[in-house]
């Protein structure tokens, strides 16, 4: 049933009408981003080799719309041998009515025990990367108003969307919105830059990375699924090498 157009089709009908129409907790931010119809170019070719000004955007490229698939490219560490970009896609930006702003993240799961689901987001490297992209923004271009949005206390949230084999019977249910600490965005900014170092190091060091799945246990999954590089790392190095390439 999960590949069942039907099925899809339904849950994204009933997703439309039954939660984003009917939620009024928040409005989602506008921003002025590439112009949908012209593809930022200003102008709309004709059938006769032409080209006209999109009206929609007057020709300026820009237009105003909804904070929503906000994607960023951000070069958060750089040296001699490796750079590092902070890369994503918000699903939207929005703000609370009377409270803050947030950044929402769509979720679809067939996970039953949705508190259990939902909570697995609190220590979520996502949502802080996100945060981070944001709060990187006041420094990067202060006059935007995404600058203005990672000058306030961001929140973070998870819509999830629990489908069931019926699609009558799917769950909608949204986390607690997180708040992440000064502090603890510093800690994670910190954390972060360490393992880039790392990484640079082992880059350096004739690219030698250690093995660290094997001490941390992240060579299997929860359900005995196995990491994407078994099989190089059981190996010895010449045929990882090969493996890799």
């Amino acid at each position: 049933w999960l590949i069942d157009p039907k099925h899809f089709h339904t849950t994204c009908y009933n997703l439309w009408n039954e939660r984003v129409l009917t939620d009024t907790s928040f409005e989602r931010v506008i921003l002025p981003g590439e112009c949908w119809w012209c593809k930022g170019d200003g102008y709309i070719p004709n059938s006769i080799g032409g080209a006209a000004y999109c009206e929609h955007c007057q020709g300026k490229k820009m237009v105003d719309g909804p904070a929503v698939e906000i994607s960023f490219r951000i070069l958060f560490y750089e040296d001699d041998y490796i750079k590092v970009w902070l890369c994503g896609t918000i699903d939207e930006i929005v703000k609370f009515v009377g409270g803050i702003y947030a950044i929402g993240d769509w979720k679809f799961t067939t996970f039953w025990d949705t508190e259990e689901y939902l909570s697995g987001y609190e220590l979520s490297r996502q949502l802080r990367i996100y945060t981070l992209a944001i709060k990187k923004m006041v420094e990067l271009a202060p006059d935007s108003p995404l600058a203005k949005i990672g000058l306030t206390n961001i929140g973070a949230f998870i819509d999830g969307v629990f489908v069931k084999s019926k699609p009558n019977d799917n769950e909608y249910k949204r986390s607690d919105v997180m708040t992440f600490k000064q502090d603890e965005m510093a800690a994670f900014e910190l954390n972060l830059m360490t393992y880039c170092t790392r990484v640079s190091k082992c880059v350096q060091n004739d690219l030698y990375f250690p093995r660290e799945g094997i001490l941390n246990r992240s060579c299997q999954g929860k359900y005995g699924s196995k990491c994407d590089f078994w099989h190089i790392c059981k190996n010895n190095k010449q045929v990882g090498e090969v493996l890799l390439n």
